[in-house]
């Protein structure tokens, strides 16, 4: 059995959902993923960074920068097998087969997994199976429900130590098991490996030092601050000049890097104090409440950081 590696698996979570095209729940897939690893055996072993409204443009920067042992796509697919990612302006901006397979031909050294949890995938998943070990696609429409149930448990087995195979095996039946219907939508293309044999982390693995963890959470804290800065700023027009980039992206930027933040000290909180976390997220992160939140959201974050490095035992 191929068990791939002894360090922290990198899930690299990209989503799309273009201004122009029908609302997903993409926050929900994440939410989610991340609970079915965090109560996983092995979820010390796993790290997800997610990227929120990914355009064409910011694709190969994100999976040269995270260098990810596995890539997950959660957004549309069109009829024509083309993954639909945004444009500058956020709207629709259609990825052929062809072109994929020419990134991930590329961009091989460190990918085992790449999952498109989109609609009619599976030529794109195809094409990329050429040069990645195991690619899931969808071989016609899958519904919301459908997809986060077949992601949540096909990541909860991998959490527990399952192949591939048996993940994926796994996720299939959970659509059946909540009567969605389309369990024999996903497919699981493997043309070079037996994903039977792939294996991200098992019993063998060497535990991961507090240290690493309290590294983690003191760079996602000193991100998210530094993003939340931005915002200190009366007018769009001021924060888009501070954070260098545009309103619309600076505000995705921030939220992604609260939810990485919220990822990476939960499990190491109390109850109360996570639900507060939560809660933080949904109602005092809003663009409305911004301006007047930022000096006590970031007083929040300190506090709850140091919370969570206090349950490391490194303050």
């Amino acid at each position: 059995m191929d068990v791939v590696l002894k360090k922290r698996v990198s899930i690299l979570f990209l989503a799309a959902n273009p201004k122009d095209t029908t609302r997903l729940r993409l926050d929900e897939e994440i939410r989610s993923i991340d609970q079915a690893l965090r109560q996983a055996e092995f979820r010390d072993h796993f790290d997800i960074k997610q990227q929120p409204a990914i355009r064409v443009t910011d694709l190969q920067t994100h999976l040269l920068r995270y260098k990810p042992d596995i890539v997950h796509f959660s957004g549309h697919g069109s009829t024509s097998s083309e993954i639909i990612l945004e444009d500058n302006l956020g709207n629709s901006c259609p990825v052929s087969a062809r072109a994929l397979s020419q990134l991930f031909s590329v961009l091989k050294d460190n990918i085992r997994c790449v999952v498109l949890n989109a609609c009619y995938s599976e030529e794109q998943a195809q094409a990329i199976a050429e040069h990645i070990d195991c690619v899931i696609g969808m071989s016609t429409a899958i519904g919301d429900k459908a997809a986060i149930s077949f992601a949540t448990a096909f990541y909860q087995a991998l959490g527990f130590g399952r192949d591939v195979k048996t993940a994926f095996d796994l996720g299939c039946v959970q659509i059946d098991l909540e009567s969605l219907g389309g369990q024999d939508t996903p497919k699981l293309l493997a043309i070079k490996n037996n994903p039977s044999d792939i294996v991200f982390v098992d019993g063998s693995s060497v535990p991961l030092a507090s240290w690493t963890q309290g590294q983690k959470i003191r760079e996602m804290a000193s991100r998210l601050l530094r993003n939340l800065e931005n915002f200190r700023y009366a007018s769009l027009e001021d924060i888009s000049k501070a954070a260098g980039i545009p309103f619309q992206r600076a505000y995705a930027e921030l939220r992604a890097s609260y939810d990485e933040w919220e990822i990476a000290i939960s499990p190491h909180l109390g109850p109360n104090e996570c639900e507060e976390v939560r809660k933080i997220g949904q109602e005092r992160l809003g663009m409305k409440a911004l301006a007047k939140e930022v000096m006590s959201l970031r007083g929040k974050i300190i506090t709850y950081t140091k919370a969570a490095l206090s349950s490391l035992h490194e303050i």
